[in-house]
């Protein structure tokens, strides 16, 4: 996750929506205060923004454009997915600010790209109620009616893009404050997933029994009463093989669930985050080598345990030791040193 968000206004590569907004002035406005604060401290992103939210709306013609990224909302809500498990309570608090503040920016743009529709509409209707006025009194002698609402679509213009402004840099803060309270909160967190394993698992395990026992109870039954319905009037035995895959299937995939469940493997338990060691690679992972069938990973363990001459542990074979030693070269030690031997990867 990045350290920081920095807004952007991406006037040449962004997808954009062209509602009709003039802002080749702006943007050189713009690029002139990037060149005057260069230099000062000032990061050049950060006055982006405020050089096109106050380009005012062109009555007519398709003079210009406002650029409006129509992938912010996206971008600053995007998080992995073990955000949402276990998090903290300040984690939680910053997310919901986040979110608050992602719809708000969700209205602000729709609310922008629809200035050209609502002025052409309101017009619509002006024109309707002159037109009207025109077949029920040719002669014109009665005043004309007065424009209902008379908006100043350059102001309205001006304040929806400054709303669109002012919301952006909302979330973009909501997101960092965010981060922020994530970094703070994760050896904290760490400890309250690991407590929580035990208890989830044993859940897990208990649910998955009561669905192994049900599952089997159900095929019983049915296969009961086929049973039952062939000693009555035998029937021919298309029945019995339609669907055998997808029983088999069904069983198969308990049984992995409940293997999962059940298994004592160090990385599955997560068992492993809780006994740790200054070896490298630690124990756990050693172990998890001298189980495995591979003869690959067996060799592997033999050169990690040549390199500190077997001081550390010593589960391969004494007779093997010879030939681990040969391999162990200084080369390997540098490879062993530098391969990812993480939980993910055993």
């Amino acid at each position: 996750m990045p350290d920081t968000i920095t807004e952007t206004t991406d006037t040449e590569n962004t997808d954009v929506e062209d509602i009709g907004i003039d802002v080749d002035k702006a943007l050189a406005e713009r690029d002139a205060e990037r060149e005057a604060e260069a230099g000062q401290g000032i990061d050049p992103a950060d006055l982006a923004a405020p050089a096109t939210a106050f380009v005012p709306l062109r009555e007519r013609g398709r003079q210009g454009r406002v650029r409006v990224d129509p992938y912010a909302v996206a971008r600053l809500t995007e998080r992995p997915a073990w955000h949402s498990v276990g998090a903290p309570e300040s984690v939680r608090q910053a997310w919901a600010a986040v979110t608050g503040a992602a719809d708000v920016l969700e209205s602000a743009i729709d609310k922008l790209q629809q200035v050209e529709v609502d002025k052409v509409s309101e017009r619509a209707e002006y024109m309707a109620e002159v037109a009207a006025q025109a077949e029920a009194d040719p002669e014109g002698s009665q005043p004309t009616p007065t424009m209902h609402g008379g908006t100043d679509w350059d102001a309205e213009s001006l304040a929806r893009s400054t709303r669109h402004q002012v919301a952006h840099r909302q979330l973009v803060t909501a997101r960092q404050e965010y981060d922020e309270a994530t970094r703070d909160a994760l050896p904290a967190w760490r400890a309250d997933l690991i407590a929580a394993i035990q208890p989830a698992r044993s859940e897990a395990r208990r649910a998955t029994q009561e669905a192994d026992a049900a599952v089997r109870s159900a095929m019983a039954t049915v296969q009961a009463a086929r049973a039952v319905d062939e000693a009555i009037e035998p029937k021919p035995g298309w029945h019995k093989t339609t669907r055998a895959g997808l029983a088999r299937r069904a069983v198969e995939g308990l049984a992995a669930a409940l293997s999962y469940v059940q298994s004592d493997d160090p990385v599955v338990t997560g068992r492993y985050l809780v006994t740790g060691d200054d070896m490298s690679p630690p124990s756990w992972t050693r172990a998890v080598l001298a189980e495995s069938a591979s003869e690959a990973d067996w060799w592997l363990l033999g050169a990690i345990e040549a390199v500190d001459d077997f001081r550390s542990t010593s589960y391969t074979e004494p007779g093997q030791r010879h030939h681990f030693g040969e391999v162990a070269s200084p080369e390997l030690r540098e490879r062993l040193r530098r391969r990812d031997l993480s939980a993910d990867s055993i």
